[in-house]
């Protein structure tokens, strides 16, 4: 099972009513591998994206996963970082894409943030295995929450005060191999 890291959640200005938007879901990919004749295998886990920094900055995207052994490749991009806003209101951060598995599945998008509005904060996707949950909607003070688990996407920054706040950073990825006989 290989998963990638979340994106990170998008800052918001000091204009009260505008929300950052989520960090998208980190990619899930899962395959049946005979290693009888693999000599060795080469993992790289990817980080969770940097939320943006208080004020206008999107999110940083997620760390791409992979397992390659010589004969199987299996990829998993990160999630897509939140936008900033006042720049980048209404538009959802992409989830990552899987390659190379026998079941590969999109992280669920990010929130979208928003202008003028007093929704509170936009919500990361979660990873496309349902590992990673994204950060939920609860940090309404300026701050956002980071993305929970593996490959769960960011919060973004969110306040109805006249307050800038970061993004959240999004959840790590993760490779878990199991043995069968």
């Amino acid at each position: 099972e290989v998963v990638a890291g979340g994106g990170g959640g998008g800052g918001k200005n000091a204009t009260a009513n505008n929300n950052g938007g989520g960090g998208g879901g980190g990619a899930y990919s899962i395959r049946l591998i005979d290693v009888s004749s693999i000599a060795s295998s080469t993992l790289a886990i990817g980080a969770g994206g940097a939320g943006g920094a208080s004020g206008d900055n999107s999110g940083a995207t997620g760390g791409t996963s992979s397992w390659t052994d010589g004969t199987n490749t299996i990829s998993c991009i990160g999630g897509t970082g939140g936008g900033g806003v006042p720049t980048n209101p209404n538009v959802s951060a992409a989830g990552g894409t899987a390659t190379g598995g026998n079941v590969n599945l999109t992280g669920q998008q990010g929130g979208a943030g928003s202008t003028g509005h007093s929704f509170g904060p936009s919500c990361g996707g979660n990873s496309g295995g349902g590992m990673g949950q994204g950060a939920p909607d609860t940090n309404f003070g300026g701050g956002a929450a980071d993305g929970k688990q593996y490959g769960g996407g960011g919060g973004g920054a969110a306040s109805d005060a006249a307050a800038a706040g970061a993004g959240g950073a999004g959840g790590q990825g993760i490779i878990i191999v199991w043995e069968m006989e």
